[in-house]
């Protein structure tokens, strides 16, 4: 799971969350994670039985289509999209 990744910023001794994406044209982007979307992701997961962050050298989707257990396509995955997998899905996001 090389495409989602932190880093941490010693100024301000923050630790961020990255996505990594191939966009229209092929065109490679980094987009943040924000912290409602990391508490969905870790919410998801729990509920999948995987450990509440993925692992670098994991091979498990990122987010599991609906229809089967591939993962969706990097430019189906948005914030929106996201939530809507979740609904879709049933899982309450928040106790």
């Amino acid at each position: 799971m090389t495409a989602f990744y932190k880093s941490y910023n010693p100024f301000t001794q923050k630790t961020y969350w990255w996505f990594e994406v191939i966009g229209k044209g092929g065109k490679f982007r980094t987009v943040p994670v924000h912290d409602e979307l990391l508490e969905a992701l870790k919410h998801y997961r729990r509920y999948l039985n995987l450990t509440e962050l993925p692992d670098i050298n994991e091979t498990e989707p990122l987010i599991r289509s609906l229809r089967s257990n591939k993962s969706i396509g990097a430019r189906r995955i948005n914030q929106k999209s996201f939530c809507e997998t979740m609904k879709k899905s049933k899982l309450a996001l928040y106790h």
